[in-house]
């Protein structure tokens, strides 16, 4: 698996490890001096380097590419591209692409350029002749909260732009046991899922988190403008760039326009249907430091 460092990646590691005991894995990273699991075996491999991916990937006969995540001056979708090369040339049979839920965006709407990229490394992946599942990841429930969290250590009010619109989320933990089973499992083949756990509206997560955590956090829609100015005063989303607020935003305009509901695919992926939100939220709480 590719971006084996990274937040989703080492939940798929864990429930990978978990599945087979380390045996036949191997974790591709950035930086493997940084990178310590003695469980498998952890090569270098960088998605603007296909030659040292494709060397990474030798033998590999499954691969979880995991998208690249949004950092300014880079472009994605030829990452994407070599990663798919890479694969290829080492003789990959079948690939697991991380993607993201929803129907298509407009082009004018702020989630379009981000969404494109998906698509376009689907449509790659698709012809490349190898074995093929797309995994449209529902979104991350853990990074909602955190926003939500944030509202309660300051007014208490809640703020997006996406109205009363119903969204697919799901937290890494759970996801994490979905791709492994994708990756594991040979039934699955020449398909795409949605991973997702409950749609739900932004008041209905605020208020399940609010059960959850004792807090009394109240959701308020606002417009795109003021959810833009919204991340423009947050200087950690400033530090991240342009290109990831206007991607919060534009997630959230979806959501509003209905784009990020779906079937959830979970239960057919795994076997069981997914942990309510309440219940993923509950697991979130209870490991976090006390």
């Amino acid at each position: 698996m590719t971006a084996a460092s990274g937040l989703l990646g080492r939940a798929v590691l864990a429930e990978l490890i978990a599945l087979t005991g380390g045996k036949n894995l191997v974790a591709v990273v950035r930086n493997p001096e940084t990178f310590n699991d003695a469980k498998v075996a952890v090569r270098p491999g960088d998605y603007d380097n296909e030659t040292e991916m494709a060397a990474a990937l030798t033998g590999v006969d499954t691969l979880l590419m995991i998208s690249a995540p949004i950092v300014p001056n880079t472009d994605r979708l030829a990452q994407h591209t070599r990663a798919i090369h890479a694969a290829r040339a080492a003789g990959v049979r079948k690939i697991v692409y991380t993607s993201v839920i929803g129907a298509d965006a407009d082009h004018r709407m702020l989630y379009w350029p981000t969404q494109q990229v998906g698509r376009a490394t689907e449509a790659l992946i698709k012809n490349s002749g190898m074995t093929w599942v797309i995994a449209r990841n529902g979104l991350y429930v853990d990074l909602d909260l955190a926003h939500i969290r944030r509202a309660a250590d300051g007014d208490g009010i809640y703020r997006t732009n996406a109205g009363s619109g119903r969204c697919g989320y799901i937290s890494v933990a759970e996801l994490g046991i979905a791709l492994a089973a994708l990756v594991c499992g040979d039934q699955f083949a020449n398909e795409t899922v949605n991973l997702i756990s409950e749609n739900l509206t932004q008041a209905e997560l605020v208020s399940i988190a609010n059960d959850v955590f004792g807090t009394h956090v109240v959701y308020q829609n606002i417009s795109i403008e003021q959810c833009l100015e919204k991340f423009h005063a947050m200087p950690d989303y400033v530090k991240r760039g342009e290109d990831v607020i206007t991607m919060l935003v534009g997630c959230f305009e979806c959501i509003a326009h209905g784009l990020f509901e779906v079937s959830p695919d979970f239960a057919y992926v795994t076997g069981r249907p997914a942990k309510s939100i309440r219940e993923q939220l509950a697991a979130i709480r209870d490991k976090r430091p006390h």
